[in-house]
């Protein structure tokens, strides 16, 4: 009896022994399976506790960080993914969305940071997860949804209106030029009548710059274009003011073919705008900065099945609170009377109507760097050697 109550004893030992072997070795599956899934997912993710330290991370997130999982342990998790002591602290909420940018300039990423509060503890903490979403790109389709928007709504209305004001505006200012020639500079209402004359004519320059908008929309009779020509145009009818200002032009070029779908003059015109753009940003820094040396560097080069034209200068640069405006139709930020606002939403609107891309990236007292992005016409980019022209 002994012998089989010992028996027993071992059966029952043994087969809670099997079985919890057996959830030992499915706990370890799901654990790996677990870990995998976690790891394939090509977000960012990351568990911390409740202070944003790093409980555990997958495999994108130490891949986006360049940091082995070991070592972001027990870190910050902002210090870690945007390796910035600076950086902005993530809330204490449970649950949030915030966004966050990485980088300056054309590094600059922005990510969108979702945390959601995981019910549980890790290693005796409550654990969130973290998940860091890349948004540039989306951000970048916004953008050229909206500008594209404003410049139908702008395309719409500029025509018409134009013309509703062309004619009475014309009869105004021929009878203030009349007046102007009939009367003395003793006068009393001689500054008046001038002043007057000077708006009449701000006026009309506006409304040919709209009119002027307008038909770029209408553009035809597209051809194969050398970029290289394009630049070449733009640069000379932008060197004289340049070099009136004291402002060095680097021209970057190719020493084959730089060939797009295109119209040689808008192009030019777009390149010009820019370039505009540049030197009056330069020569707003010089107010500032006495001691300034005006560059501009313009760079042809390519890319996969298009070709970059890249200006950059080193002007007052853009504000952050004007980034997202610099595209507005009329929209300025300077004093000059001369300056109607529509330069960089004309480029817009040359490049947009030539299947392309402009994008504007600013920091400000360093510089603005204008990207403007065109298809290529014939994919053949790989031998392609750079020379340097100093203007």
């Amino acid at each position: 009896i002994n012998e089989v109550q010992f028996l027993q004893e071992i059966t029952d030992t043994s087969s809670l022994a099997l079985d919890r072997l057996g959830k030992l070795d499915e706990a370890e599956t799901l654990k790996q399976q677990w870990e995998a899934t976690f790891d394939s997912i090509s977000h960012p993710l990351c568990i911390t506790s409740e202070t944003n330290t790093v409980l555990r991370t997958n495999r994108a997130f130490s891949t986006v960080t360049d940091t082995p999982f070991r070592k972001l342990l027990g870190q910050d998790v902002m210090h870690a993914f945007f390796q910035d002591q600076n950086i902005e602290a993530l809330p204490t909420d449970p649950a949030f969305l915030v966004r966050r940018s990485k980088g300056e300039g054309l590094h600059k990423k922005d990510f969108e940071i979702v945390c959601q509060s995981l019910g549980f503890e890790l290693e005796g903490k409550s654990a969130r997860l973290l998940l860091f979403r890349d948004i540039t790109e989306q951000l970048k389709i916004e953008r050229r949804i909206l500008e594209s928007s404003k410049l139908a709504e702008l395309g719409t209305i500029a025509s018409s209106i134009a013309h509703e004001l062309n004619n009475p505006l014309a009869g105004m200012l021929s009878f203030l030029q009349l007046i102007h020639m009939d009367i003395k500079p003793t006068d009393a209402i001689h500054d008046d009548i001038v002043a007057m004359e000077e708006a009449a004519l701000r006026c009309r320059d506006i409304i040919q710059n709209l009119l002027g908008f307008a038909r770029l929309r209408q553009q035809e009779n597209l051809e194969p274009v050398d970029l290289r020509d394009a630049i070449e145009r733009a640069v000379k009818l932008i060197e004289l003011q340049s070099r009136s200002k004291g402002i060095a032009l680097n021209v970057t070029s190719l020493e084959s073919e730089a060939i797009v779908n295109g119209e040689i003059n808008a192009l030019s015109q777009s390149l010009c705008n820019i370039l505009q753009n540049s030197i009056d940003a330069i020569v707003e820094r010089r107010v500032k900065d006495k001691n300034l040396v005006g560059k501009i560097n313009i760079e042809l080069a390519p890319i996969e099945n298009k070709f970059r034209v890249q200006v950059t200068d080193n002007g007052l640069g853009i504000r952050p609170e004007h980034e997202s405006q610099v595209f507005t139709p009329l929209f300025t930020t300077k004093g000059s009377d001369s300056n109607a606002g529509l330069g960089l939403t004309i480029a817009y609107s040359i490049v947009r109507d030539h299947d392309g891309e402009l994008e504007i990236i600013s920091q400000t007292d360093v510089g603005t760097t204008a990207v403007m992005t065109l298809p290529c016409l014939s994919p053949e980019g790989e031998s392609r050697v750079a020379h340097v022209n100093k203007i």
